[in-house]
Order: structure tokens, then sequence, then C-alpha cells
């Protein structure tokens, strides 16, 4: 999972963070469906952003976003909180376990679907409406059967792999914000068995629709991402020639001498230790010296001694050291 590298950064992290919270807001007061039977309350497509929010920040960082932008919608508009304070809960648990898949931690993530379903037949509506979870149900032994085959399938170089891993995720994140949500319309409006009968086809869609979203989303940020870093040397240095050239076409008019850039050759030794010194206080040179683990200190300072990288220099003599860190001088090859 490349956002868990990234993420490791607390710069990285915390633009993530700020620029989720603004996107997820915003895509609050997009239409949204109509709660069957619940007038005038909607169902917002929030919910399609929770993948996206759990793949790129997991199952803690991820649900720090949902909360901010959900709370700061609900304070705008206190009449959106059907639920309550509870009203957060099922969007954050949709996150938590699109975060959890994209981990490959598909048990904590199957346990919190598992718990949804549990309190859905735990009521009496429930258990009269017994068939109108199915689609978590599907959700939970996707996760139960795939595993961490979800986690690994999302970040696959195959595309197709890719887009299903990323899919079966974005359907149980999505799936979980529906049973915890459905469980809340018993316990906080108390709402009747017919409602939930009236509601399947109406959450047929909306549930697919939210998935084929939140499928997109993730799977163009996970590909944009991984191109980002395949090609970042190459937009790095691109973008650094064409600021040296514009740097030197500059200095070339202010002083009128003309300029020429070249890339500096590496210097390295298979086993020793490489280190500079400024020529005539002007150049900076470096050296590089083979010598044994236990004199690679006084090797540095002599690679150091301003007086040695000039006898190198005009005389083109290497010093080395022998096994006792006496310094030695000789002709060689290297």
């Amino acid at each position: 999972n490349i956002f868990r590298i990234l993420i490791q950064d607390t710069k990285i992290r915390l633009l993530m963070i700020v620029i989720l919270v603004e996107i997820v807001f915003t895509f609050i007061f997009y239409p949204g469906f109509k709660m069957v039977s619940i007038t005038p309350h909607k169902i917002n497509l929030s919910p399609s952003l929770t993948p996206l929010c759990g793949t790129m920040l997991g199952p803690f960082y991820g649900p720090i976003v949902i909360l901010s932008a959900k709370s700061l919608y609900l304070l705008i508009n206190p009449k959106a909180a059907y639920f309550g304070v509870f009203s957060v809960l099922p969007i954050t648990l949709g996150t938590i376990v699109a975060g959890y898949l994209s981990e490959g931690n598909w048990k904590r993530a199957a346990i919190i679907m598992l718990v949804g379903l549990l309190l859905w037949y735990l009521t009496q509506v429930g258990r009269t409406v017994y068939y109108y979870p199915f689609m978590s149900i599907i959700g939970l032994m996707l996760i139960l059967h795939l595993k961490e085959k979800i986690y690994k399938m999302m970040f696959d170089k195959n595309p197709n792999k890719s887009i299903f891993g990323t899919t079966v995720l974005s359907f149980c994140s999505v799936m979980t914000d529906h049973i915890y949500g459905s469980f809340l319309g018993i316990w906080y409006l108390n709402l009747p068995a017919n409602v939930y009968i009236e509601a399947i086809p109406h959450f047929i869609k909306e549930r697919m629709i939210m998935t084929l979203f939140g499928a997109i989303f993730t799977v163009m940020v996970i590909y944009l991402t991984k191109r980002i870093i395949e090609y970042g040397s190459k937009i790095r240095d691109r973008i650094l020639n064409e600021y040296i050239e514009e740097y030197i076409k500059n200095n070339i008019a202010t002083i009128g001498e003309n300029i020429v850039a070249r890339k500096m050759v590496t210097i390295s030794t298979d086993n020793g230790v490489v280190n500079g010194y400024v020529h005539l206080g002007k150049v900076g040179v470096l050296l590089g010296a083979t010598c044994n683990d236990n004199v690679k200190d006084k090797t540095i300072d002599l690679l150091t001694n301003e007086k040695i990288g000039l006898q190198y220099h005009r005389y083109k003599i290497l010093a080395s050291l022998n096994d006792n860190g006496q310094k030695q001088y000789g002709n060689v090859s290297k």
C-alpha cells in the first residue's frame, strides 16, 4: 500500500487530511437519494468517498477526515442529523472498514460488518425483514472468501485485478455504512418493517451507484499516485533542467560571460570512504579511498587534508593507509 508509506511523512499526511476534508465537505452538498417514507431527509453521496479516505489515510486518519467534514456539515445544517449524534457513526465505520481492507487487515473489517448484521437481527424488525441486508451479507462473504487478496489486488500491476479489488473494497465499505444506518433507523427512528420492504429496490440502486463512484475515485487516485512516484525523478530532472537553463541565461545577460552547466560525476568505493576538501579555497573536490573498516575515521581525516589533496592533484598520487593506520604513499592505478 503506497499510501501507508506516504502518510508517514507528517507534512504529506496533514496535506492529504486537509484536502480530503474539503472534498468530502463539498461532496456532501451534492444531491442524493430520498429516504423512503422519511420526508424531507435524503441520503447524500458522501459514502462514495469512504473507500477513498480509508485507502489513502487508513483506519485511523481516514475516519478523522469523515468525522471532521460530516460534523462541520451537521453544524451548518442540523436538520440533516436524522440519527442525532449517531448520524456520523455509519459513514465513519464504513471508512474504518475501507482502511482495514486496504492494509490487508480483513479480520477486523469482517468483525465490524458482522457486528452490524448481528445488531440488525437482534431487532424484531430485522428478524421480520430478515432478507433486507442481503447485500451486506454478500459484502461479508466477499471479505471472508478473498481475505488479504483484496489488498493485494488493489495495488497489483494488472489493471483488471486492481479495479476488481478496489470495487470489492468500495462495496464492503458502502454496505457497512448501509447496515449500520439501517439499524439506527430501527433503534433511533422506530421505523416499521414495511418501510424497509419498500426501500429494497431503492437502496439496491443507491448503493450500487455509491460503490461505482467510490471505486472510480479510488482507482484513479491509486493509478495517479503510482505514476507520480514512477516518473517523479524524471519530472524533477526536467523541472530542474529548465530552471538551470533559465538561471544560466539570466546570468549570462547580467555578467556578459558565457556559462556552461555540467553534471557532476558520482564518486564511490566498494569498501572505503568518500570525503572531500576545498581546493585553494575555491573548488570543491571529492576523493574516494579504499581502506579497512578499522581505519575509516583516519581515512576521512586524511581525505579532508588539503595538502594531501594537492599532492594527489598535482602528482596523481593516492594517499592510503596501511593496516596500522599509518600514512603511506605510492603510485597506484586507482
